[in-house]
């Protein structure tokens, strides 16, 4: 096991002064005429100031669920940790103000949102065939993320009446099944019960989950996207038939609501390179041929109804970079977005990631910790390789890229008891500072 974290203290302390020293720097250069492409708040794109007053109210039961966790974490079964974490998740986001401000305003109120499309959508396969043609002139959001995230809110709109609660609701639903997915991953890469209780109980007090994942689209590409890594650990470890279906699930899903799923790729190679290593590799031979066999139908089938989705991948990389590959054409915002795109990330998952920085001590060379490790780098890998190819260049990449979560928290796997429940208190307290004090979405 690993038994503490003897430089957390130190790690923590050096990750916030290099964040708050490049926010100084981004302002600075700000104030001087250099447009660093980030915003003053950096590295929160959009930052609004909340009113901690307005969620004192909901503090005891946030508190009373949180701290049940860390009471039953010895013995901690699935049950408890799947009824616990969506607890949490709630009560948590109750913090910014009670319920409208929770899980009504995040869809309704910025003007952007999917949302805003998808209630002047009349016909939807008249939509999607229009696709696009329109999707330039689209809200923010909808034109540069492929077409059915939005149909998605708009059947779920038109199923529930218009209810703006149903939706929120739904989406709830969706994104916290997030939790047992992660479960599922633990015990399949060798984690006992009890350990895989922990973790995924840690996924709902982790700031960019508890924060981002109840109440908008990027709370389900995190689930669609826990279920192709399911299907990943399934394979792994020779159950061929789930794990192929998991995994052709969780991609063709995950694809079908956001342009960043390609990342799932570069997860694969990387592991598929990794089992190569030890003579593996024939066992994704037929996973790779269904992969691609069910990718090209779902593209023959989207062209069928008139939409085009490698063309509206291309019209989104030019509404993201429209004076092309940002490197070259803005070197010093290049740069400045790819710190703050990193800095989000840091700042969202501060706690967990100075813990797994810190960690020291013997863990036993099980399989559960190699596949944790490998899991992590290729998941890791895949998405600092998007931020090179300058991928999400307006930030917010605790919430885009939250599906990257799940992937981090694997490296816990060893981590002694008494240090694992520390490290959700001190992330609890963290997540309820944020919720308490801050509006995080645009």
């Amino acid at each position: 096991m690993i038994r503490r974290f003897p430089r957390f203290p130190t790690v923590f302390l050096v990750m916030l002064l290099a964040c708050a020293s490049v926010s100084v720097v981004n302002r600075y250069l700000i104030v001087h005429g250099f447009q660093t492409g980030s915003a003053r708040s950096w590295p929160f794109w959009e930052f609004e100031r909340g009113d901690p007053r307005e969620g004192l109210a909901y503090v005891p039961l946030y508190l009373l669920f949180v701290t049940v966790l860390l009471i039953r974490a010895k013995v901690l079964c699935p049950a408890e940790s799947f009824a616990l974490g969506p607890a949490i998740v709630l009560s948590g986001n109750l913090l910014q103000g009670g319920m409208h401000k929770a899980f009504v305003a995040p869809f309704i109120e910025s003007g952007i949102q999917y949302y805003h499309d998808a209630i002047t959508i009349l016909d939807s396969r008249e939509w999607l065939r229009n696709f696009n043609t329109a999707q330039a002139g689209l809200l923010m959001h909808t034109r540069t993320h492929p077409p059915f995230g939005t149909l998605l809110q708009h059947n779920v709109l038109r199923a529930g009446g218009g209810s703006v609660g149903v939706l929120s609701s739904t989406f709830v639903i969706l994104a916290l099944l997030t939790i047992p997915l992660l479960y599922a991953v633990c015990r399949q890469i060798g984690m006992a019960r009890q350990r895989a209780s922990v973790i995924a109980g840690l996924l709902a007090v982790t700031p960019a989950f508890n924060i981002y994942s109840a109440v908008c689209l990027d709370g389900v590409i995190a689930m669609t996207s826990s279920v192709a890594l399911l299907g990943i650990t399934q394979l792994r470890s020779g159950r061929r038939s789930p794990g192929v279906l998991f995994l052709v699930l969780g991609f063709l899903l995950t694809n079908m609501l956001t342009f960043a799923g390609l990342y799932l790729v570069p997860v694969m190679f990387g592991i598929v390179l990794y089992d190569a290593r030890a003579g593996d590799w024939l066992r994704w031979r037929r996973p790779i041929l269904w992969l691609l066999a069910v990718a090209v139908l779902a593209y023959a089938l989207g062209l069928a109804c008139g939409y085009d989705h490698l063309a509206a991948l291309r019209t989104a990389s030019r509404i993201e970079n429209p004076d092309g590959f940002t490197l070259r054409a803005h070197p010093l915002q290049y740069f400045m977005t790819r710190l703050e795109d990193l800095g989000e990330i840091v700042v969202f998952l501060l706690v967990p990631l100075a813990a797994i920085l810190s960690q020291r001590g013997t863990a036993e060379n099980t399989p559960a910790r190699r596949s944790a490790f490998v899991l992590a780098v290729a998941g890791s890998t895949a998405v600092v390789l998007m931020f090179v190819t300058g991928a999400y260049r307006t930030g917010q990449t605790a919430r885009g890229c939250l599906f990257l979560v799940p992937y981090v928290l694997l490296l816990l796997h060893a981590t002694e008891e008494r240090s694992l429940r520390l490290l959700i208190g001190a992330t609890a307290v963290q997540t309820a500072g944020m919720q308490l004090f801050g509006r995080w979405f645009w």
